[in-house]
């Protein structure tokens, strides 16, 4: 059930969005710069307010059911009160032209954060946004990546993932005891997994055109921390989508 500070908080974050779109229609007859102003206020905080709950993500490492359940629902919470407020201005300004950098990320945060109905909508908009050098093409291949994960298509450019929990095979201690008789002990920890690819022999080429990284340094950056990602080029998307949802169970990780 939504709280009641959260729905307080969807109507002034809509209220905001109402008065940054009569600004603009000011600014469209007086040009007097007012709207871009408020426009930039309200998507700088939306930008912090989707950050900051993600940012909470990191330190969810040996936490019980009811704090990660208590989790979820702030974040839901948190992308429904951002959507409230985004949807109504792209849906009557588009991708609007002079806004900061931090503007336009916050806008391709809440759609990349939405439902794949309203990711599907907007998409021509970051698409065309693209194209006039307001949105980077790195954040239209993310969100084309992400649409065609949910409709259950191999990806593009390589920049979806899912986790799952794994066994770890690990060595013996250090003083050469077997810890379970065996000379191995056995963990489980959340691993990532790179969504299918298509045609994962040009991946780099086409990370390269939109400004992505290599991905082999995608995957050091998951190893610097802390995480493991595992990417098997001939993993169909039905396996994938077995193993994302537990119906199937992949062999354990050798750690070295």
């Amino acid at each position: 059930m939504m709280s009641r500070n959260n729905n307080a908080g969807i109507i002034q974050l809509l209220a905001t969005a109402m008065m940054v779109l009569c600004c603009f229609g000011q600014r469209i007859q007086a040009q007097d710069g007012k709207g871009s102003a408020h426009l930039d206020s309200l998507l700088h905080r939306i930008y912090r307010e989707d950050q900051a709950v993600r940012q909470y993500s990191l330190n969810m490492e040996g936490m019980d059911e009811d704090s990660l359940m208590a989790y979820i629902q702030r974040m839901t919470e948190t992308d429904l009160r951002c959507q409230t407020a985004v949807f109504p201005i792209l849906d009557s300004l588009g991708i609007p032209e002079g806004l900061s950098d931090t503007s336009y990320s916050a806008l391709f945060l809440v759609v990349q954060h939405s439902d794949l109905e309203h990711q599907r909508k907007y998409y021509p908009l970051f698409e065309a946004g693209a194209e006039k050098g307001l949105i980077e093409p790195s954040d239209v291949a993310t969100m084309l990546d992400r649409i065609l994960m949910h409709e259950g298509k191999p990806q593009v450019y390589g920049t979806q993932t899912f986790s799952q929990m794994k066994t770890i095979i690990v060595k013996a201690g250090e003083d050469g005891k077997p810890e379970n008789g065996t000379g191995t002990a056995h963990t489980s920890e959340s691993v990532n997994y790179l969504w299918p690819v298509e045609n994962a022999d040009s991946l780099d080429i086409r990370r390269a055109r939109v400004g992505l990284p290599p991905i082999g340094t995608y995957m050091e950056i998951f190893g610097e921390m802390g995480m493991t990602l595992v990417w098997d080029k001939d993993m169909t998307v039905e396996d994938a989508s077995s193993i994302k949802t537990g119906q199937k169970q992949e062999k354990p990780i050798q750690e070295k």
